[in-house]
């Protein structure tokens, strides 16, 4: 599997957010899938109804989420996938799996519900990013060291 490419502060605390809303998407989907076995028939209609706001709800921050770890047409696709909610339990834990990899390259523990708190803030705290465009860890140039930020990760052989 190909790395990641860095990003910037702000775009790591995005794909923090994004997941998070993403993973309790797929928590309330499995929820609802087993309230609907046991609630009685006069509250299926009920179950419906928000079946259906997370329906929407799962597109919006797929489209959110999937435009920073992939790109913006893949994005939209997956966003009109994940408006049939069967679909939406095979797409959310795929691209839930490509943000772990974007958090962890950027050495940020995952749990069970998305990004550790204290590693965002440290993450935040500390303002580290790196240009886009950047397909080197260090291009020989000095006059920038300073702002450089390099995951524990990449200074292994």
């Amino acid at each position: 599997m190909p790395k990641p490419r860095y990003y910037n502060t702000a775009d790591v605390l995005a794909v923090a957010k994004y997941q998070r809303a993403i993973l309790i998407c797929i928590l309330a989907y499995l929820t609802l899938i087993i309230a609907n076995f046991v609630v009685p028939l006069e509250m299926k209609l009920a179950i419906l109804g928000l079946i259906v706001l997370l329906a929407l709800t799962s597109a919006v921050f797929t489209i959110l989420l999937s435009a920073r770890v992939y790109s913006t047409g893949l994005g939209i696709v997956l966003g009109m996938l994940c408006l049939f909610p069967l679909v939406a339990l095979l797409i959310l834990p795929i691209i839930n799996s490509r943000a772990t990899t974007v958090l962890k390259y950027h050495d940020i523990r995952v749990g069970f519900l998305g990004a550790n708190g204290d590693d965002l803030k440290s993450f935040e705290r500390a303002g580290q990013f790196r240009e886009e465009d950047d397909d080197e860890y260090d291009d020989g140039s000095d006059d920038d060291d300073e702002n450089d930020y390099e995951p524990k990760r990449a200074k292994r052989a």
